[in-house]
């Protein structure tokens, strides 16, 4: 049986991959590096933390990020103008992906279901507004506490 994790990485790294697939934007298993999108788009899915929900220690909690870095331009230009529209629009639509798939088949026991938890829109090197970071958590079993 797969980790909890890995259920929830391969089932973003798809949602991710199929929404984009016009874009030719390919998502990595990897945290991304603050500099990168100065040559292409990257997206990278990594893990963050898992802990039991805090109201029914049966349930586990798997928390991952999402690095949605857009090509931006390398040159510092104080003047340079970035549309913040375009890098909402992708966090929309990956949102909105996630909401409407599962992460595995239900009642395995891997992972029930997942949602975004938060997005946040971190400057670039340039200072500009061309990415964001998605938390995406996913509930599933307590693996440490069910047999």
């Amino acid at each position: 049986m797969a980790s909890a994790y890995e259920t929830l990485a391969t089932a973003l790294k798809a949602i991710i991959d199929a929404e984009f697939v016009t874009e030719g934007f390919v998502a990595v298993h990897d945290r991304l590096h603050e500099s990168l999108g100065s040559v292409r788009t990257e997206v990278g899915i990594s893990p963050e933390r898992w802990v039991p929900w805090t109201r029914d220690r049966n349930t586990k909690l798997t928390y991952v990020l999402v690095q949605f870095y857009n090509r931006y331009d390398l040159e510092i230009d104080p003047e340079q103008r970035v549309d913040p529209l375009v890098i909402a629009d992708y966090a929309e639509r990956v949102e909105r992906a996630i909401q409407t798939t599962q992460a595995s088949t239900p009642g395995t026991g891997e992972m029930w279901y997942f949602d975004v938890d938060s997005v946040d829109f971190p400057q670039d090197p340039t200072g500009n507004k061309s990415r964001f970071h998605m938390i995406v958590v996913g509930r599933g079993d307590n693996a440490a506490l069910i047999a």
